[in-house]
């Protein structure tokens, strides 16, 4: 984990990282200009030798977050 995230942390691309349980281990956050630069930025993790398969999804519309903390939970 410490060598991907040493790779990762020198990609400008990669604005958000967290370690997840489950099937997957990571969840990326990518800043990407168009089709072909997020292209380039997922072949780029598929070259590390520690990376076996990559998923990505794309945000459509403009995404909104909430200011914490968030007033009501239990």
């Amino acid at each position: 984990t410490d060598a991907f995230e040493s790779a990762i942390a020198a990609m400008p691309e990669i604005i958000e990282c967290a370690r997840l349980e489950g099937s997957w281990d990571y969840l990326l956050k990518i800043q990407a200009t168009d089709q072909r630069h997020h292209d380039k930025v997922h072949h780029a993790l598929l070259a590390l030798g520690m990376v076996t398969l990559a998923r990505g999804m794309r945000v459509v519309g403009q995404p909104f977050t909430k200011p914490l903390p968030l007033d009501g939970l239990a």
